[in-house]
């Protein structure tokens, strides 16, 4: 009987690990890839399977972790937060209408970002009017980015545009 019930109590200790939810943590201020997408190097931390995943948006900074880590008084900005129930779900660029601006500075890899390859990239620091901007520097010193990302203010020629992808001008 003892050797049935220590049977039964592992198994249920082996079940009940099973159902841990995971989530990735991770701050874009800390690392800016979490809010372009995290990558299976990122945390991942382990959450009461009661809980959920999050990623949220809290001062232009994407987190993600556990719900009841980040928001212990149980509010989160509902425009600016999204939970789910399912281990790692919280991985997506988040919002889904997030600016992807071509980034880059300097020369040959800049000039033609289409030519060279390049993909646009989510704006790290979320501002929901954000916008891309082109800075020509030169004709052959181009700097491509986020508005939002640029403290200064773009010099000589700087053309801004409002839509994922749009500023990959090439003939200056």
């Amino acid at each position: 009987m003892a050797n049935q019930l220590t049977a039964i109590f592992l198994l249920a200790s082996i079940i009940n690990l099973g159902s841990t939810l995971e989530c990735y943590k991770c701050r874009s201020d800390v690392t800016p890839n979490c809010a372009i997408n995290p990558r299976k190097d990122m945390e991942i931390r382990d959450c009461l399977d009661t809980d959920q995943c999050v990623v949220a948006i809290v001062n232009g900074i994407t987190h993600r972790n556990c719900f009841s880590t980040l928001f212990p008084n149980k509010y989160c900005p509902e425009k600016l937060c999204k939970t789910c129930k399912t281990s790692l779900c919280n991985e997506e660029i988040f919002p889904n209408d997030r600016l992807l601006c071509y980034q880059c500075s300097g020369g040959e890899e800049c000039l033609n970002v289409e030519k060279n390859n390049l993909k646009p990239l989510a704006c790290l620091e979320y501002m929901e009017k954000d916008r891309c901007y082109t800075n020509v520097n030169s004709k052959t010193n181009i700097e491509r980015g986020c508005v939002s990302k640029n403290s200064e203010k773009c010099t000589n020629i700087c053309l801004k545009c409002n839509y994922s992808g749009c500023n990959n001008e090439k003939d200056f």
